[in-house]
């Protein structure tokens, strides 16, 4: 049984990934559906082991890359009231 799955990705993101999709001659969101269910496939130990072999610099902020900090991807700003 498959069930939806939203994220919240910003626009770039989106167009990133559909750049990277169109290489495997797929859509954005089939490409997405695919690599998430890849992930989901990996034993614990595996992801672990995948997780931790990750160079500590891949982590660092660099140009391109999204913010460290969580938040909405639109860029919500509070209201302010009157």
């Amino acid at each position: 049984m498959k069930k939806p799955f939203y994220i919240r990705m910003n626009e770039e993101a989106v167009e990133s990934l559909g750049k990277v999709a169109k290489t495997f001659d797929m859509e954005p969101n089939a490409y997405a559906a695919m690599v998430m269910a890849r992930f989901a496939d990996l034993k614990p130990e595996f992801a672990l082991d995948a997780l931790t072999a990750i160079p500590k610099d891949f982590f660092k902020a660099r140009p391109g890359r999204p913010p460290t900090a969580t938040g909405l991807a639109d860029g919500h700003k509070a209201q302010a009231t009157s």
